[in-house]
């Protein structure tokens, strides 16, 4: 608590977390932050874009000799995007929904005549809808990691 009494609550996770190194490019932590939802949605992970960066401008090491240089951490890094494992169930579920329901539409397209029933032109739009929403969906929760 400060001294004008407000008060600041510093939310931290604890725990193991797997480090990867990120780019400066959007598409490609996009990128990123998909391939490592996928790999391993039950660790959670830091994409550290200073991480790469560092290791383009230190100078390798010989063979045989011991590194005496500080240990990265990723939390340092400001830029970091932190994805929980709770991100990555959420991003997993809305991704499998997205793919089901646009699998759906296209199957009952294929197999419906040129004359379906009423019942089956709403179900049909609301198979559109639920990929369509799904779409939007990942694209927001990309979006929200990224900014």
């Amino acid at each position: 608590m400060t001294e004008d009494r407000k008060q600041f609550i510093l939310k931290a996770e604890t725990g193991h977390f797997k480090v990867v190194p990120g780019t400066s490019s959007l598409a490609a932590n996009t990128a990123i932050i998909a391939r490592e939802s996928l790999s391993s949605p039950g660790e959670m992970s830091v994409i550290s874009p200073a991480l790469a960066l560092r290791a383009r401008e230190r100078p390798s090491l010989p063979p045989g000799t011991l590194g005496l240089q500080r240990r990265d951490d990723a939390r340092d890094d400001p830029n970091a995007i932190v994805l929980s494992r709770h991100f990555k169930l959420v991003f997993i579920s809305v991704l499998a929904i997205t793919v089901l329901a646009g699998l759906a539409e296209i199957v009952m397209a294929s197999i419906w005549g040129t004359s379906p029933t009423q019942l089956q032109l709403e179900v049909f739009s609301a198979m559109g809808f639920a990929w369509k929403a799904g779409f939007g969906a990942i694209i927001g929760l990309f979006g929200g990691k990224l900014t």
